[in-house]
């Protein structure tokens, strides 16, 4: 395949994925980017969860985030949480509601995938090569974070089996190594 026809094949997956979960915040009175904030707050940690860094993640406007954040906080998907260490910073935490959507959509998004199975090798190796091609694109655009904690550099496995962030000098749950985060840097 030559390169055209890859990004071809890659737009057209990504329309597919798009459809469904269009689809599904129309039919729950909801745009897209109302649906993409709550995408990213379920997968974004602790440390990613403020409205700075969705507009970042998102590539959007602060006034777009605001304006969208009040309205998913008016209809009950999301609610702010002032930090325990800095009265300043707001978190943003979806609601039952909001996780629910969330979980409603993914379904929805599965069932695409139903059925689909990969061959070996590349069933084996499908994960890398996306995470590959995305590593390379954010570099290629200064852009290091929002990847998954677990292949973190700051990320440490301590001899106990718990986790560290070396940059936060926090103890990370296993769920916290899962998620995405915006201080997310590769090691050199």
């Amino acid at each position: 395949m030559s390169l055209n026809s890859d990004i071809d094949v890659l737009e057209r997956l990504v329309s597919l994925l798009r459809i469904e979960q269009r689809h599904h915040a129309t039919t729950s009175g909801l745009q897209m980017v109302h649906h993409d904030i709550l995408d990213y707050l379920a997968r974004c940690n602790h440390y990613s969860d403020m409205a700075q860094a969705v507009t970042e993640y998102l590539g959007l406007t602060k006034g777009t985030v605001s304006q969208s954040i009040k309205l998913l906080e008016s209809k009950g998907y999301i609610e702010k949480r002032t930090d325990a260490k800095d009265a300043r910073v707001q978190h943003l935490r979806m609601t039952d509601t909001g996780r629910e959507y969330i979980w409603a959509s993914d379904s929805k998004v599965r069932e695409l995938f139903d059925g689909v199975v990969l061959s070996n090798p590349y069933g084996k190796i499908f994960g890398t090569v996306l995470n590959d091609i995305l590593w390379q694109m954010q570099m290629r655009r200064d852009r290091q974070g929002f990847m998954q904690c677990s292949t973190c550099s700051h990320n440490r496995l301590q001899a106990d089996g718990r986790f560290f962030c070396g940059l936060t000098s926090e103890e990370l749950t296993t769920e916290d190594t899962q998620k995405i985060c915006r201080e997310h840097e590769f090691a050199a």
